[in-house]
């Protein structure tokens, strides 16, 4: 339950970030997008 509320979040955050079109933007949704490759 609460590992599907965090994905959620990361998933909100991803989002956002990849609207922004920054090069630090990028890599965070970069690094979220590893974050969720992985289970949890």
């Amino acid at each position: 339950m609460e590992s599907q509320r965090l994905r959620d979040r990361f998933v909100a955050l991803r989002l956002k970030l990849a609207d922004h079109g920054s090069a630090a933007a990028r890599d965070a949704v970069a690094r979220i997008d590893a974050a969720l490759s992985v289970p949890l």
